[in-house]
């Protein structure tokens, strides 16, 4: 599955219409590494290249599950679902403004207070796959 480079609102416009402005959908799973690392000799390695991966699952086709990697990752604030709440989103949407990249569960914009009583990411760089053979139940990521 081929990755596809978000870099214009162009891009930004067109994955929101691909997948349907996110309406009906879940996100699923989300993936977040710090870049750094302690190799086999236990040296630290600090560089910091926050890199997140999100994999959304709609109740449509064409595609049904897309998964998103930002890059230098800026933020990101995760607020789970209350137990007696559910997890779906009606609709929402990728934006971009002045360099930075940011989605919002509740479609909020970056600017909007509100946004942290959801989940929101912000980065520098986007990019997208298709992954419509992750549609179910099985985890991506969480494998064990």
């Amino acid at each position: 599955m081929e990755w596809n480079s978000v870099k214009t609102q162009m891009d930004v416009d067109n994955l929101n219409i691909l997948f349907g402005n996110f309406h009906d959908c879940c996100l699923k799973e989300l993936c977040f590494s710090t870049g750094g690392f302690v190799d086999k000799n236990y040296a630290m390695a600090v560089t910091s290249l926050p890199v997140a991966r999100l994999l959304f699952q709609r109740q449509a086709r064409d595609p049904a599950v897309i998964e998103i990697e930002f890059k230098h990752v800026i933020q990101i604030n995760i607020k789970p679902v209350k137990e007696n709440e559910g997890v779906d989103i009606i609709a929402t949407q990728l934006y971009f403004k002045d360099g930075i990249f940011f989605w919002n569960e509740r479609d909020f914009e970056f600017h909007e207070k509100e946004k942290d009583e959801s989940t929101w990411i912000a980065a520098r760089s986007v990019r997208w796959r298709v992954k419509d053979n992750a549609l179910g139940r099985e985890m991506l990521y969480m494998v064990d």
